[in-house]
């Protein structure tokens, strides 16, 4: 019997073994590492889209990877039951659900995240192209001019103005809108850059109507309180500026812990994801969440703790419940936030859905939970305040594409 080897997995560099001289043609493209096979693979695709006969009048849907099905496939789905439109579905996602749907009119296209994408929309002939990526026009995709009208589709419910690049939807057509505070700031942000007036359409949510569909709100059935740590991502996130010193002292508290990473931290920080794991492992009332849909961890927690993460309104309005805002650096992508009159959401509700507790204060974390557990859950009225259309957005959205598609232009 051939010997064998074992070695930890924190002593292995994957990056050397795929450069080095035993590993065949891979490279690395935004933190993805690609062979010569899955290059092909998507060459073929994109060809097959500029072949595809009915382009022209099929609607054009990109997705950045797997986690934006959950945004875009009640929509998709929706077009494909009321409408005749061919869907033409094109995904950087390699495990994207939305390559095991089947359907006559369905047609999905797999892309990765470098040059052949950046060829393939920048040449794309098409009416209508929906997209949930921000930044159209600012860096290595832009408007084809083949390409009749652009469509935005939120997959967040954070503010336009404080959370995003200057000039990140500046190119777009049409901006479908999860909340009045949507509306409200693509205006005041188009007046500010004296940029052209999109269409703006009262769309909803729908992930959030999805997840209030799976999950009952209300009922709390866990033995011990289970809290979810869903953070946003980035140097001043709080899986990667240091949170065990608040997971200990949660599970000191006799409470469940369950931390669930935001795919960027996962993909750009899996040494801090390493080191919460070899720390907590052995502990029963820990666990990771690595599932991107987040739907089960939400379901089984009582409260979130979050940061600045759209992931703690997902929570917060499809249970109906409160949370905890950590209160670290706001994550600012556009310092120009402050000349607008609109207050960013992220930074207006945190009192009324929640309980903020301090940065470096574990203990008080531990009581900002308890208080959040004791407080009431947020009613449908409240709910309504915030999200448009509760319930409907993915009717909404397909039935308003659906017209678009037929006049070709916004």
């Amino acid at each position: 019997m051939p010997a064998t080897a074992t070695f930890p997995l924190r002593d292995y560099n994957l990056a050397a073994t795929l450069t080095s001289g035993q590993a065949f043609r891979w490279r690395e493209i935004d933190g993805n590492w690609e062979n010569i096979i899955a290059g092909q693979l998507n060459l073929r695709d994109a060809v097959r889209l500029a072949a595809f006969p009915q382009r022209e009048e099929s609607i054009v849907v990109y997705s950045e990877g797997a986690h934006h099905w959950s945004h875009l496939g009640d929509i998709v789905r929706e077009l494909l039951e009321t409408s005749d439109r061919q869907v033409c579905y094109v995904t950087s996602g390699p495990d994207d659900p939305a390559l095991e749907l089947t359907h006559a009119r369905f047609h999905p296209f797999r892309t990765n995240r470098g040059r052949i994408r950046d060829w393939l929309l920048n040449n794309l002939v098409c009416r209508l192209c929906v997209m949930t990526m921000p930044d159209l026009g600012q860096f290595q995709v832009v408007r084809s001019p083949g390409v009749a009208c652009y469509a935005y589709v939120p997959h967040s419910m954070v503010s336009l103005h404080m959370a995003y690049r200057p000039g990140a939807f500046d190119h777009y057509d049409v901006l479908y809108c999860a909340g009045p505070h949507h509306v409200a700031e693509a205006r005041a942000i188009e007046q500010m850059r004296s940029a052209p007036k999109k269409m703006l359409v009262e769309q909803g949510y729908a992930r959030i109507d999805a997840m209030r569909e799976a999950i009952a709100p209300g009922q709390r059935e866990n033995p011990r309180p289970r809290v979810l740590l869903a953070p946003s991502w980035g140097a001043s996130g709080l899986l990667e500026s240091g949170c065990h010193d608040l997971i200990a002292a949660l599970l000191e508290a006799d409470m469940m812990v369950t931390v669930r990473p935001h795919p960027e931290t996962a993909r750009h920080r899996p040494d801090a994801l390493r080191a919460l794991h070899e720390r907590f492992s052995s502990d029963g009332r820990f666990a990771f969440d690595r599932d991107e849909s987040g739907w089960r961890s939400y379901q089984s927690a009582d409260t979130m703790i979050s940061d600045w993460s759209g992931a703690a309104f997902e929570f917060a309005f499809s249970r109906q419940r409160p949370l905890v805002f950590i209160d670290t650096p706001p994550k600012v992508n556009n310092a120009e936030f402050t000349a607008l009159d609109e207050v960013p959401l992220e930074i207006g509700i945190r009192d009324q859905i929640g309980v903020v507790a301090s940065p470096g204060d574990p203990l008080g974390t531990v009581n900002a939970v308890r208080e959040a557990l004791s407080r009431p859950d947020m009613s449908d009225g409240d709910l309504a305040r915030y999200l448009f259309n509760p319930g409907h957005a993915a009717k909404t959205c397909a039935a308003h594409l659906a017209k678009l598609a037929e006049a070709g232009t916004a």
